[in-house]
């Protein structure tokens, strides 16, 4: 919680700057950097939701679909390839 305090603070101190000390020729840039960052938050907080949604038996079950289609996978990719002495 206390992150995301700090994360208001800076932005509204980014936002008084800006309005007050003339710094608009950089708003545009400053507000895709900041864009970028609240992007990449929220896609974090949602997958960490989505993590602590899920029960401890379905994470084991997602891992071990997700290791034997990799496994499959690799399996396929090196039966193809053919080596020639």
């Amino acid at each position: 919680m206390e992150e995301k305090v700090v994360w208001t603070e800076r932005r509204e101190i980014l936002n008084w700057e800006e309005n007050h000390l003339g710094l608009r020729q950089h708003t545009k840039e400053k507000k895709t950097n900041r864009d970028k960052e609240e992007m990449i938050e929220t896609h974090h907080s949602r997958a960490l939701k989505v993590l602590l949604g899920v029960s401890r038996s379905n994470v084991v079950e997602i891992c071990a679909l997700w290791f034997s289609l990799r496994f499959s996978f690799n399996t396929k990719c090196y039966s193809k390839t053919e080596y020639k002495e």
